[in-house]
């Protein structure tokens, strides 16, 4: 089976503002900008072409006012007037998750362990491990989501806070036996 081929209006928008923007701005290095999110770092062949400045509020169908985004961060970014907010938006998104401006990491599981409040740094070696194993554990035990409007799958953040807390609490139990 061949590789999907890569939407034109994507090629366009990467090669429009790789010259304009730095990449540490967002969940994506430039070699990757074609299939991954840019805000989260999703790898995914659904990517969303994402206005800017929404057509709602005269944005334009132009490379310089698009931006690929998945679903899920498609449905959360602002629908605002002038660019500059989206942009503080996706590097307000890395500035809580600085891992991702260097690994392409998808931020949506980190999401979900901050609005857990965990922090893994608090975690000797074999309890990480625990932790990971339970984390496995508990994702087969829950379900992706389907966005119905925009199409994409994926596991929401609130359900890896889900994964992270019950995972978390195995982990406290072990440390008291």
């Amino acid at each position: 089976m061949s590789k999907p081929k890569t939407k034109q209006w994507i090629i366009d928008c990467v090669r429009y503002w790789e010259t304009r923007i730095d990449e540490t701005d967002l969940g994506v290095d430039f070699a990757e900008a074609h299939e991954r999110c840019w805000r989260c770092g999703l790898k995914t062949k659904y990517l969303q072409k994402c206005h800017i400045i929404p057509k709602s509020l005269k944005g334009k169908d132009t490379p310089d006012n698009t931006i690929p985004l998945c679903c899920f961060c498609h449905d959360h970014m602002p629908d605002v007037r002038g660019n500059s907010e989206v942009w503080r938006w996706i590097k307000h998104t890395l500035e809580d998750f600085p891992l991702a401006r260097f690994y392409n990491i998808e931020l949506r599981p980190l999401m979900g362990l901050k609005m857990s409040g965990i922090d893994l740094l608090d975690l000797a070696v074999d309890e990480a491990d625990l932790f990971l194993r339970q984390c496995e554990r508990y994702v087969r035990h829950s379900s992706s989501h389907f966005n119905q409007s925009h199409g994409g799958q994926g596991i929401k953040p609130e359900t890896w806070s889900w994964i992270f807390r019950k995972s978390y609490a195995k982990v406290l139990k072990a440390r008291l036996k």
